[in-house]
């Protein structure tokens, strides 16, 4: 139940009857966030469900709608997404064919409509080359190097630069580039001073492009924890029994590194018989719990 690395780390001791264990430096953080992280993406817990809630400003281009991915959690992995238009003057019918999934009148304001993964690349071509769309029918996740220009990145139309690409180039920025995707922005002069890199970030594009520009988009998922940095950070875990299967599992990973793999198997099947407890048996064997180290 939100136990300390300095914690988890007197009871790997106990349970190894070795004091000499370090899990909160040197080498042990990095094995501890290894299998923390393991364990956290192997189920589905419920502390680490997240759900983000992004409000859409910019469509990209006709065939792609994309999200700074700065405002997403760092999902493992995600569940679903959602839609909703927040306009109430939306059209009462639409030209594309995914017509029976569009939001239509202020009544279903509230209602989110779902999209999904699609099933292969032919099926997201496609999309990209259909109408736009009240609702989208696939989404995909990808990372984007690039960043989208916005009102601040313009500044009044004259006293702001962009390069796309190469940082050698730049062009002035005017609210006519609301909407591109730059390396580089918010340059000062034509030199590029003061310039603002573009960092990889998460983004969702959605396919066909929506219609309207107000959507709201609701992703849920599974986020990946906090890594340990230190003595005093903690698990995110809600019931003590994780946090003992967290425990064994250190042990496990422990006495594997030094040849003790009796030791280590006797806590793999400790660690498993707790979280059977948590997920059942049908979700967790010996052998899975293992490929966890």
């Amino acid at each position: 139940m939100s136990k300390t690395l300095a914690q988890l780390q007197q009871s790997v001791k106990f349970i190894l009857e070795d004091d000499s264990i370090i899990l909160t430096d040197g080498f042990g953080r990095p094995l501890a966030n290894r299998v923390y992280r393991a364990l956290a993406a192997a189920f589905h817990w419920p502390e680490l469900n997240r759900k983000a809630i992004l409000t859409s400003k910019t469509i990209v281009d006709q065939e792609n709608y994309e999200l700074a991915g700065e405002d997403m959690p760092n999902f493992v992995d995600i569940d679903y997404v959602e839609v909703n238009s927040l306009s109430f003057d939306q059209p009462t019918t639409d030209s594309d064919i995914f017509n029976t999934n569009a939001i239509t009148d202020a009544s279903s304001r509230y209602t989110y409509k779902m999209i999904q993964v699609p099933p292969n690349e032919w099926e997201w071509n496609l999309a990209g080359r259909r109408n736009s769309t009240i609702t989208p029918l696939w989404y995909k996740r990808f990372r984007s190097n690039r960043h989208i220009l916005v009102t601040a990145d313009v500044g009044d139309d004259t006293n702001r630069w962009h390069s796309v690409s190469d940082g050698t180039t730049w062009t002035q920025s005017t609210s006519a580039n609301i909407g591109d995707e730059v390396r580089y922005y918010a340059a000062t002069d034509n030199t590029g001073t003061g310039a603002s890199t573009a960092t990889d970030t998460d983004r969702i594009a959605l396919r066909p492009t929506p219609s309207v520009a107000d959507y709201e988009i609701r992703v849920v998922g599974i986020k990946e924890p906090t890594e340990f940095t230190g003595q005093s950070s903690t698990t995110v875990f809600l019931l003590s029994n994780s946090d003992d299967a967290l425990e064994y599992l250190l042990a496990a990973a422990w006495a594997f590194k030094f040849g003790k793999n009796d030791m280590g198997n006797l806590n793999i099947e400790r660690a498993t018989s707790r979280l059977k407890n948590i997920f059942g048996n049908e979700q967790v064997t010996t052998e899975t719990i293992k490929g966890l180290i």
